[in-house]
């Protein structure tokens, strides 16, 4: 059984090899220590500690504040880069960062109010009268959208995170299919319609309890057409050979692994 910490601001510590570091058990405040016992969620206050697979047995735990200096880490790492694109990409770990945080952020079961109790692997939340709550994802769509008649893609700035260019993205709506979100974007952002939408891949994104999934679409016009949100302000069409020397979304993201996949083929 080893234990993976992981701090409030979802970061993970490393050795000098760029590799997790695992503790024996959680650190201070302490834990029941007695497997058993952990397995019944028995035994004194067990603070956050979730099971994040049985085989191999791995758990999860929020360190306390302030106790990160107590591990032998050579850096914390944020929780982007343990990402299915990111640079130290691991789902497990991925895993343990959203478990943390669902447990932190739900503190009192939403129909009910009742206290939320996690026992055993502390993953399902349990009120007073038995009713549990289960974890969530947040389905996210991110949209490469193709110029209708020559080699170039749509790019924006967000007006919230003007540094750098990406795709247009958001949350799916209640009742929409991906495809149909895909579109709804596109339309509130840019101002386009677009077609021949199709699935290009995923990536869970730990930090927002949510996942990312990605399309390829093609614009049906050049030009927007109609009322924009105002949550991009610069769009632009941009070819392979501008697409370098543009400031482009991180190393790690979804985004920017679409990007280089295009700007190489």
């Amino acid at each position: 059984m080893k234990f993976l910490p992981v701090d409030s601001r979802g970061r993970v510590p490393v050795d000098a090899h760029g590799q997790p570091l695992y503790c024996a058990q959680p650190i201070d405040p302490p834990v029941c220590r007695d497997t058993l016992a952990l397995n019944r969620g028995e035994g004194s206050d067990p603070g956050v500690v979730v099971r994040v697979s049985k085989d191999p047995e791995l758990w999860a735990f929020l360190v306390p504040e302030g106790a990160e200096s107590s591990l032998p880490a050579a850096d914390w790492v944020a929780p982007r880069e343990f990402a299915a694109h990111g640079k130290y990409a691991s789902a497990t770990v991925t895993r343990a960062i959203a478990l943390i945080r669902y447990r932190r952020q739900h503190l009192f079961h939403p129909r009910t109010g009742d206290t939320l109790q996690f026992p055993g692997a502390g993953v399902v939340g349990l009120g007073d009268g038995g009713d549990q709550l289960f974890p969530r994802l947040d389905p996210a769509v991110i949209v490469m959208v193709k110029h209708p008649e020559r080699e170039a893609i749509l790019l924006g700035r967000n007006a919230r995170r003007p540094d750098f260019y990406s795709f247009v993205a958001g949350y799916v709506d209640l009742g929409e299919s991906l495809e149909e979100a895909c579109a709804r974007e596109v339309r509130e952002e840019a101002g386009l319609e677009i077609g021949d939408i199709t699935y290009w891949g995923s990536a869970p994104w730990a930090q927002s309890g949510s996942i990312m999934l990605a399309f390829h679409a093609r614009a049906r016009h050049v030009r927007s057409v109609g009322n924009t949100d105002g949550e991009l302000v610069d769009v632009r069409w941009v070819t392979r050979q501008e697409l370098p020397e543009l400031p482009l979304a991180r190393e790690g993201s979804i985004a920017r692994a679409m990007m280089m996949e295009w700007i190489f083929q």
